[in-house]
């Protein structure tokens, strides 16, 4: 699956985190699991305060993966009672051994010990214009956007419904996350009740399966769907 601007720039502020962050500051009382989760996001974003972050950038990806990876190196432990639930306690003397073996495998950390502190600064300007360079486009695209038939045919309702219904079989063969497949199926499925309503709204209609069009990874499968859309 592609990655979008903004995953590729995380892997940056992981080793920005790693680099710069020698302690997570987080306590160590058993917590369920969304005190963790907002324990490591309050971490980061302190962590990396300072640094001139992308204003439009979000931790909060970056916080399940480095949970994650917290759990899996043992930093925090887990466990789970019977009605009570699983609990979760930060194990503060174990993050740094963590940290060391993440730098000696963090390319992106390498690079900075030879380029040298400019190259985050250039990084983050580079996502940046990239990003604002991204927006232009779409415009430009949106200017371009076909005629959108303001209402469905019963031939190409029809036609709509049963290869809705085919994208939506075939989902589970992409190479997708469990999340974009659910994301893509609850769009599809929207599309659908729409297209068997008495009257279905067609600009309506278009702008859902756009949306699930837009997920990376699955957009070969909306050819036919779109082709039946803007047929006359």
């Amino acid at each position: 699956m592609s990655l979008t601007l903004f995953d590729e720039l995380t892997p940056y502020i992981r080793a920005l985190l790693l680099l710069n962050v020698s302690s997570l500051e987080i306590s160590g009382e058993a917590k369920k699991r969304s005190e963790v989760v907002s324990d490591v996001h309050y971490a980061l974003t302190k962590g990396m305060n300072g640094y001139d972050i992308p204003s439009n950038y979000s931790f909060w990806p970056l916080t399940e993966q480095l949970l994650e990876e917290l759990a899996k190196a043992k930093v925090i432990h887990s466990e789970t009672i019977r009605f009570a639930g699983e609990y979760y306690t930060y194990i503060n003397s174990r993050y740094p051994a963590f940290r060391k073996t993440a730098l000696e495998t963090n390319a992106i950390a390498s690079a900075a010990g030879r380029i040298g502190g400019r190259l985050f600064p250039d990084v983050f300007a580079g996502y940046t214009q990239e990003a604002i360079n991204n927006t232009t486009h779409a415009e430009q695209l949106e200017e371009r956007e076909p005629s959108i038939p303001v209402s469905l045919s019963e031939n190409k309702r029809i036609s709509l419904i049963n290869e809705i219904g085919a994208v939506e079989a075939r989902l589970d063969d992409q190479d997708l996350s469990n999340a974009d497949k659910a994301q893509a199926r609850a769009f599809l499925n929207a599309a659908k009740a729409l297209t068997e309503a008495p009257e279905p709204p067609a600009d309506l209609i278009w702008e859902i399966l756009n949306r699930a069009n837009s997920i990376a990874g699955i957009a070969s499968l909306f050819v036919t769907i779109i082709a039946i859309f803007l047929a006359n």
